[in-house]
C-alpha cells in the first residue's frame, strides 16, 4: 500500500477516503467520503 503524501495526484485509480474527493484524482479512483460510508460499512 501507497500513501498519497497530498501532492500530484496518481495516474492510475486508487481508494480514497477522505471528506471530499479531491481535485485531479483519476476519474476511476473510488472515493469513500461521509455522504457514502454507509456503502462499505455492513449492515
Amino acid at each position: 500500500m501507497d500513501l498519497w503524501d497530498g501532492g500530484a495526484a496518481p495516474d492510475e485509480p486508487v481508494t480514497y477516503i477522505g471528506l471530499e474527493r479531491p481535485e485531479g484524482l483519476h476519474p476511476a479512483s473510488r472515493v469513500i467520503t461521509l455522504q457514502n460510508l454507509r456503502d462499505v460499512i455492513p449492515g
